[in-house]
């Protein structure tokens, strides 16, 4: 029995050292396949972006902003004119400042502008009170309109006009100048905003050894710049004395623009 036991194990023994070598056999050879697969997951792939035409050449950029501006003479106005009349009661102060209202557009039209050019822009009511804040003694009616001046030189004849027609109820609240027209100027100040691009793309490849090569993309981010002028009512007796109609001066107004120029550098 004793030798049969011992027979049992050695069997038993060279089976499991069988099996040992099997195993390790297996292991070797799929260590290779896996090892491959790594490897070619690990390859640097080519991206298309950086590689124009596949040829595996990463491409160079340089992204600079360049900046342009016009400086042009207004050759338009917006003029805030308007009415405002206080009454005790408030019926009387709506009609009459309707009838300055009324007036004021006569003038206006007798004048040159077009009805298209008189747009309303406020209209108030509001009681006016006493010393102690809580008495209500009149109320306040107010007309205001927006009035394009096409003519910059009929601008002062204008203010004066209306307020010696209208009397002391007219009220100005400002004058505006800008370019009706602006797309010739705004394209020569895209011409030289991208002359600026281009100024800087050439400074910073020649510092870096290359040179500026197509350009990939462009935007644009506009600023356009107004110059509002205000003034105070004329004065009716200069007016109807037969003065010098009241100064308008619209000096210049800069129109002005950004780009961002993306350069392919060579």
């Amino acid at each position: 029995m004793k030798n049969g036991w011992i027979a049992t194990v050695a069997g038993g023994a060279a089976i499991g050292a069988l099996a040992v070598g099997v195993a390790m056999m297996v292991s070797d050879s799929s260590s290779t396949p896996r090892n491959t697969a790594a490897s070619a997951a690990s390859a640097p792939t080519t991206n298309p972006a950086t590689a124009p035409g596949g040829n595996g050449v990463v491409s160079r950029t340089v992204t600079v902003s360049g900046h342009g501006k016009v400086t042009v003479k207004p050759d338009t106005a917006t003029l805030s004119l308007g009415v405002s009349v206080t009454a005790g009661k408030a019926n009387d102060a709506l009609r009459q400042a309707a009838d300055k209202a009324d007036t004021l557009i006569k003038v206006l039209t007798a004048l040159g502008v077009k009805s298209d050019d008189i747009q309303t822009s406020g209209l108030s009511l509001y009681p006016q009170y006493t010393n102690d804040g809580r008495t209500i003694s009149g109320y306040n009616a107010s007309n205001t309109m927006t009035v394009t001046i096409r003519k910059l030189a009929d601008a002062g004849t204008i203010i004066d006009a209306t307020s010696a027609y209208v009397g002391n109820e007219i009220t100005i609240g400002g004058i505006n100048f800008y370019v009706d027209n602006t797309d010739a100027a705004m394209g020569d100040a895209r011409k030289a905003a991208i002359a600026d691009a281009k100024l800087r793309a050439d400074q910073y490849a020649g510092a870096a050894g290359a040179a500026v090569g197509q350009v990939l993309t462009i935007s644009e981010i506009s600023t356009p710049v107004t110059t509002p002028i205000y003034y105070a009512a004329a004065d009716k007796a200069a007016s109807t004395a037969g003065g010098a109609p009241t100064p308008v001066s619209p000096g210049t107004q800069d129109l002005t623009l950004d780009v961002t120029v993306v350069y392919e550098l060579k």
